[in-house]
């Protein structure tokens, strides 16, 4: 027991020191390379079959240095396909709302851009998920930003029918280190402005 309390305690604090080098790298980057870097990863996943595919799709709303999804989303609307944004409530329950065609964000207490609205839907019903990260280990587990709220809906290893989990990185992101927790959830792809990563896509 002391062994495996041990192990969990060195990956705990691996992951912690691993996500304040990435935050911080993420801070410096340029408005230049964001910019260029947030269309080349939003074109390549516009042109896979997985998001034309897909007829429910959750996107979230970039903060800091993340990889913009305002152009996945423009063109699932120009497609006429369900859009749908994550939002913490109370007890810190994850729900996701159904976006409209020119959706009013709002921003919650942790500064994420949130909808207004109440229309949710059931997070197994969605075909694809493109969720935000912190960085993503050598094996496609993603490291977030410590609040576990995506693991806990999309962890793949533990629920059959998870959908498609999509990730959109900066190449530095994608990590050499393994650090998987048992609660901690894999990404299916993962898409950056030099690769696209297949960790766990079920063909």
């Amino acid at each position: 027991m002391a062994v495996i309390w041990f192990v969990s305690l060195r990956i705990f604090m691996k992951k912690n020191r691993l996500r304040k080098q990435l935050l911080e790298r993420g801070q410096s980057l340029s408005d230049e390379f964001i910019n260029s870097s947030k269309i080349k990863i939003q074109e390549s996943l516009i042109k896979t079959d997985i998001f034309n595919d897909a007829e429910k799709r959750l996107l979230y709303k970039n903060i800091r240095s993340e990889i913009s999804t305002d152009e996945i989303f423009l063109q699932a609307c120009k497609r006429k396909i369900e859009v749908y944004y994550p939002k913490v409530g109370e007890n810190h329950k994850m729900t996701f709302n159904k976006s409209p065609l020119n959706p009013e964000f709002v921003n919650n207490k942790y500064g994420i851009p949130e909808l207004i609205n109440n229309d949710f839907v059931n997070p197994l019903d969605l075909s694809l998920a493109v969720i935000p990260l912190v960085g993503v280990d050598a094996s496609g587990y993603r490291l977030g930003y410590g609040g576990g709220y995506f693991d806990r809906i999309f962890n793949s290893d533990k629920i059959e029918h998870a959908p498609i989990t999509i990730g959109l990185a900066y190449e530095y992101q994608i990590l050499s280190d393994e650090f998987k927790e048992s609660h901690d959830m894999r990404y299916s792809l993962v898409i950056t402005e030099e690769n696209i990563y297949n960790f766990n896509l079920r063909l």
